[in-house]
């Protein structure tokens, strides 16, 4: 057996030993129960691979889905309670909204998850004719959820804690979240799991936990569901989350007609967020897209991966050229032309090399940026993003980021998106 013949046996025993019957925990021991884009990543990686794994993770998330769309962050087990924030802090019967049969997180993330049924659907025998109308319906709720309760102002949809960016601790929160000045009463007592299994360096600060678990406190008390937006604490247009929102709503113009439903609705909508993301995100300062902070007013310009993934939102080949060109000036080289995607700039100075999103290179970022990519015609460049994963992976293992400087491997071990999006770049 071959270098690459064992590490694809390695990722295949990755995803095997992080089953849990219906679905994939992201890690071994840091992050125990199902994770919402995640399983997302995990099932596109397991379109080949597993594809009746891949359509048991994605109907296992959408049955925690809520009456009012929302597709929960964490879908919790029965195991892991000592996890923070657990199920009992999150308490989702709150809201009337919140399934019964399962407990969950009242937040979400990225709405990555067409793109996963999209991926799967193109893999099934039957062109996913079986498989797509099992969850067409989830996808659409999910996504009018999000215009009915997240795009608010500038058409785009905001998110109320960084957990939804996917993001944690990039430095883009970093402005809104040093604007929270909670009371010392209104910071819930917790325990942080996390530092008890990697090291404290590589997660994010006491600093920001207090304001995490604080937002969530928040959002809880008002049922995840507050009468005035303009009474949240934190409100910010994130470019990944807007851009993927926006691939989003064009893979449902394929699966829409897939199953015979109205795919115009979804075109419009696609244009409709694309052309804001591109009207109101675009900062010049930075040559490339950036957050905007709602409750200041105010751009966030801090260039970071999470910006690149404008080329996911069909951006005119001018806006797509100037992108490209910056994203060539922060790319890290690896070896034999594969490059790294560090999260922030190395030369930026809220760079840090290994602590979670404020520098290490991950995998999934890598994984979009590529695919956007191709879609704009730069398939040079995506081709070395992905021959950076498989570079990573060759060099330190399935680890959960790495140190754009050296692919050391930081985090968790034996993580699933990294298994599963390395057999995507296999596959493809």
């Amino acid at each position: 057996m071959n270098e690459a013949d064992e590490l694809r046996a390695g990722a295949l025993r990755v995803l095997d030993e992080n089953w849990l019957g219906e679905s994939t925990r992201p890690a071994p021991r840091l992050y125990p129960h199902q994770w919402s884009w995640d399983s997302a990543f995990i099932a596109i990686g397991n379109a080949r691979a597993n594809p009746e794994r891949a359509t048991v993770e994605l109907q296992s998330l959408f049955r925690a889905q809520w009456s009012n769309g929302l597709v929960p962050h964490i879908v919790f087990g029965t195991t892991g309670e000592d996890y923070f924030p657990s199920a009992s802090f999150w308490t989702s019967e709150v809201s009337d909204a919140a399934p019964t049969a399962v407990r969950t997180s009242g937040i979400c993330q990225p709405p990555v998850h067409a793109l996963a049924v999209g991926a799967l659907a193109d893999r099934l025998p039957d062109g996913g004719r079986s498989f797509v109308p099992t969850v067409f319906e989830h996808l659409v709720a999910w996504h009018e959820y999000l215009f009915e309760n997240r795009v608010i102002v500038h058409g785009l949809a905001e998110i109320w804690h960084p957990w939804e960016s996917g993001m944690d601790n990039s430095p883009l929160w970093d402005g809104p979240m040093a604007a929270l000045t909670p009371r010392d009463d209104e910071i819930p007592s917790y325990v942080r799991a996390d530092t008890r299994v990697v090291d404290a360096a590589d997660r994010p600060t006491s600093w920001e936990y207090d304001r995490y678990a604080y937002l969530a406190a928040y959002l809880r008390d008002h049922r995840y569901t507050p009468n005035d937006p303009e009474m949240i604490p934190f409100r910010v247009h994130d470019v990944l989350f807007n851009a993927l929102f926006a691939r989003s709503e064009r893979e449902l113009v394929r699966l829409a007609e897939l199953v015979g439903a109205d795919s115009e609705v979804h075109a419009d909508r696609a244009h409709t967020l694309c052309s804001a993301i591109h009207s109101n995100l675009w900062d010049e300062s930075i040559g490339m897209h950036a957050g905007y902070d709602i409750r200041q007013g105010s751009p966030i310009s801090i260039p970071t991966a999470g910006g690149f993934a404008a080329v996911l939102a069909a951006p005119d080949p001018a806006t797509a050229a100037a992108v490209t060109a910056t994203l060539s000036k922060v790319l890290e080289p690896l070896e034999d032309h594969a490059v790294l995607l560090p999260t922030v700039p190395a030369r930026h100075p809220a760079f840090e090399a290994s602590r979670y999103w404020r520098g290490p290179a991950w995998i999934n970022l890598m994984w979009l940026v590529a695919l956007g990519l191709d879609e704009v015609n730069e398939a040079e460049t995506a081709r070395q993003l992905r021959d950076g994963i498989t570079g990573l992976v060759e060099r330190s293992g399935f680890f959960e980021y790495f140190d754009p400087n050296t692919g050391a491997g930081h985090g968790s071990n034996d993580f699933s998106w990294t298994a599963a999006l390395y057999l995507a770049v296999l596959d493809q």
